[in-house]
């Protein structure tokens, strides 16, 4: 737990400890399209440890993996990866979550090679390794051609985190939204303030609030949205924005 761990690392002991306790909220906020114990365990890390000194994921080696967690859904497959790659702390990706490569425990069948292509063996090898089922569509190659794909996705989260210092080291707070199916966030660094706003359920969502009459947004980061007040924003279906807020 978050309590436990995080003492290694405020005394120095270690440099990053995983933080469980996050990666199992953000597959419940997938699943479930409720922020409670998401926002409980943002809240919590950023008390325990110091700043940005923990290690964030969603599934591990040992775990079953959260494309088929998430039974292959697409949108909450990304969206996972929205809450992931926009939070504080140092992410780490499990190979093949980028594709929504599946397995299941026994391990064997959560560590099975990247399938690259649709090639035999998944072009990872010439040797006969156990493969995930499905493995001719889900592979880097054909994801690689999708503009929409799971790894493009991914990829756009990664390159905005690398160009943004503020999601890359920033400070973090939590902004209240008033409701339970939206959850939304401050990450701030060197003057730039930016807010993580996200729509957690599969519905369409307007009737929402943030602090302060009038947050100007001067531009939307991921998906180019147009900004402006933050009181007028409509939010698609478990979709993730990041707004430069300007004032």
């Amino acid at each position: 737990h978050t309590e436990t761990v995080s003492e290694y690392i405020r005394r120095d002991a270690l440099d990053l400890a995983f933080e469980f306790d996050f990666a199992g909220a953000i597959l419940k906020a997938a699943q479930g399209g409720r922020k409670d114990e998401l926002a409980y365990a943002l809240e919590n890390a950023a008390a325990s440890y110091p700043p940005n000194r923990y290690a964030t994921m969603i599934t591990n080696h040992d775990q079953d993996r959260v494309a088929s967690v998430l039974r292959e859904d697409l949108s909450r497959m990304k969206l996972a990866a929205n809450l992931l790659l926009t939070a504080p702390g140092v992410p780490f990706v499990y190979y093949g979550e980028e594709i929504g490569q599946v397995g299941a425990n026994p391990a064997e069948m959560i560590r099975n090679p990247m399938p690259w292509t649709a090639g035999p063996n998944g072009g990872f090898t010439a040797a006969a390794r156990p493969r995930e089922p499905g493995h001719e569509r889900r592979n880097v190659a054909v994801q690689d051609r999708d503009p929409d794909s799971l790894l493009n996705h991914y990829r756009r989260l990664i390159r905005l985190r690398q160009a943004e210092p503020a999601l890359a080291r920033g400070d973090f707070r939590g902004v209240d939204t008033g409701r339970d199916d939206v959850i939304a966030w401050e990450r701030s660094a060197d003057g730039r303030r930016l807010l993580v706003l996200t729509n957690l359920s599969g519905d369409e969502i307007a009737d929402y609030r943030l602090p302060g009459a009038s947050l100007r947004l001067s531009a939307e980061l991921l998906h180019g949205e147009a900004a402006g007040d933050s009181t007028a924003l409509d939010l698609a279906a478990r979709t993730t924005y990041v707004y430069v807020v300007s004032n």
